[in-house]
């Protein structure tokens, strides 16, 4: 019931009148840097990061975290438009988006890629609401031999997959 409450009360602090404006101001710019090949999300992010140590820290991360969000859709205007993505996750999109407004089909091949992003964001958000404080209670119990543990897990796993060939 305290989680219930603890969202409501994150929900009141993001509807407040500067973090709707920090949010669609963020959607905005994240829509025009994910629309520019070449600049991701996290240089959009990195772009706009000085304009916000003068923010309080809720209302700059709101903000942010929509530059972040909208970047993602951003990303597929040119590579549905121009067959060039806008950044990484883009380039599947442009393999389907592009041959649809080629056949004239650019208003569905959006849609579609507005639609895919908020569900998948959605999701995403939903998973790591539920998910977070759980992995939040497992790490913390991580000791020096556990990290110790994982770190060699991970460089051997590294080595494994890199083969001979490094």
């Amino acid at each position: 019931m305290e989680n219930l409450q603890l969202l409501w009360m994150g929900l009141e602090t993001a509807c407040s009148l500067p973090n709707l404006i920090s949010a669609i101001f963020g959607a905005i710019i994240g829509l025009v840097v994910g629309a520019m090949p070449g600049i991701g999300s996290l240089s959009g992010v990195a772009l706009l990061l000085p304009l916000t140590f003068k923010m309080n820290p809720t209302t700059a991360i709101i903000g942010l975290a929509a530059l972040y969000y909208s970047n993602m859709y951003g990303g597929s205007f040119s590579a549905i438009l121009l067959n060039i993505p806008g950044d990484s996750p883009a380039v599947m999109t442009a393999l389907d988006g592009y041959p649809l407004a080629r056949s004239g089909r650019a208003g569905a091949a959006l849609s579609t890629a507005i639609c895919s992003s908020f569900i998948g964001g959605t999701i995403g958000i939903i998973i790591l609401t539920i998910s977070g404080p759980i992995l939040a209670k497992w790490g913390l119990a991580f000791g020096p031999a556990e990290l110790t543990l994982l770190i060699l897990f991970a460089m051997t796993s590294i080595g494994w997959l890199l083969g001979e060939n490094p």
